[in-house]
């Protein structure tokens, strides 16, 4: 990947899920990255973003599909794209996304029951839930937009 270093749009076309090199994330002309079976981050990533208290990657991503969020170090790391517009994402949990300011467009994607607070940013525009499933004393009682 290193030898394109203008290159803006990568698709995976793939059934299976990917790890995501160390590189794309700190590529700064890359602004789309579609992991059409889906991706993580790599454990070189996690661990870094573990053990370093600054952890920073310097990229300009916009948009990511599908990415799995596992847990708050995933978080971490989407917390280095500040200008993420439009993110689609396979979690197991509920999560607060609200750090993402200039996120327009969410998609979460779960096969788990979501019982518990979701924090979205104010600017989202477009909200889509996929197979998600949500407990009945919940109602969309427990949703904020833009409160942490």
């Amino acid at each position: 990947m290193e030898s394109f270093p203008r290159l803006e749009c990568l698709v995976v076309d793939t059934q299976d899920e990917v790890e995501i090199p160390d590189i794309l994330l700190n590529m700064p002309s890359l602004r789309h990255m579609h992991f059409l079976g889906g991706g993580y981050f790599s454990a070189s990533s996690l661990q870094q973003a573990t053990n370093d208290e600054s952890f920073q990657i310097n990229n300009n991503m916009q948009s990511i599909s599908v990415i799995r969020i596992s847990d708050e170090t995933d978080l971490k790391i989407l917390r280095c794209s500040p200008n993420l517009r439009r993110l689609k994402v396979s979690i197991r949990s509920s999560y607060s996304f609200d750090f993402l300011n200039h996120l327009e467009s969410l998609k979460l994607k779960s096969d788990n029951l979501l019982s518990s607070l979701f924090s979205l940013p104010l600017n989202l525009k477009q909200l889509t839930l996929a197979d998600a499933r949500m407990s009945p004393e919940t109602n969309g009682d427990n949703w904020e937009i833009g409160v942490p």
